[in-house]
């Protein structure tokens, strides 16, 4: 069961808090807030989703044991911004599992972290704009942390912190405590040091990647906007906006 009170202590930012057993998204919970005036730093937590959902619409599977959070911020941007908030938030996630778990997570472009191999957190993030101004952003992170192993088609992809132990930090006290390092982050989203260090956790970055069309080429850089710069052999670059791309073997 979720404890406010643990949340709150490794959050002292927190502007507001509703926690629950079970919600559709968080995401969409935490839209419905901020369309109403809910203030920036508010959050929105639940121990389980029904309607998980990742980026382009895809399910994302919640079971119980897993944080699954929305920030709600009001930053000073544009829509087409979000990309920035979603690379903060990679980083802030990153930052609280090496400053809490002594675990370091590589981030595989654009919002996805991983461990071993497998995936272990997403992120999304939605806003909305108000003329060509962000009105606000929800920041959705979704922790594999105390989870089940997974099993079917999930076996070989996604993974849990801790599935078979008790972690240094509580489900709830590990919550707070990533909800801070986001916020902290996407406060400087878009900053020179959130940017260097997206880019250093980068596990594609040097490598051989195969890109949504079934060509490979090597990933040479990632903008500051967060589109990818992939390399053809030929010299010839591309820079991709979203879209799935794979590396083989990724392990950190």
């Amino acid at each position: 069961m979720l404890k406010d009170k643990e949340i709150r202590e490794h959050f002292p930012h927190i502007s507001w808090l509703l926690s629950a057993e079970e919600l559709p998204s968080t995401n969409t919970v935490a839209k419905e807030l901020a369309s109403k005036g809910v203030p920036e730093g508010s959050l929105v937590i639940a121990q389980r989703q029904t309607g998980g959902r990742g980026r382009l619409g895809r399910d994302f599977q919640s079971p119980e044991g897993g944080i699954y959070l929305t920030l709600i911020m009001r930053p000073d941007g544009r829509l087409e911004q979000c990309t920035m908030l979603t690379m903060a938030a990679a980083v802030g996630v990153c930052r609280a599992a090496e400053k809490h778990l002594g675990i370091h997570l590589g981030i595989k472009w654009v919002n996805d972290l991983y461990l071993n191999g497998k995936k272990i957190c997403g992120i999304l993030t939605e806003g909305a704009a108000a003329g060509d101004k962000l009105k606000y952003a929800v920041v959705g992170v979704g922790l594999n942390y105390q989870s089940p192993e997974f099993t079917g088609e999930l076996a070989d992809k996604a993974g849990s912190l801790y599935p078979h132990s008790e972690p240094p930090l509580s489900l709830s006290a590990m919550a707070g405590a990533v909800a801070a390092e986001v916020y902290r982050a996407c406060k400087s989203f878009g900053s020179e040091e959130v940017y260097q260090e997206y880019k250093q956790r980068s596990l594609l970055l040097g490598r051989t990647i195969t890109l949504p069309d079934g060509r490979e080429a090597k990933a040479v850089d990632i903008t500051r906007d967060g589109r990818l710069l992939a390399e053809f052999e030929n010299g010839h670059t591309l820079a991709l906006n979203s879209g799935e791309v794979s590396v083989t073997g990724i392990l950190i």
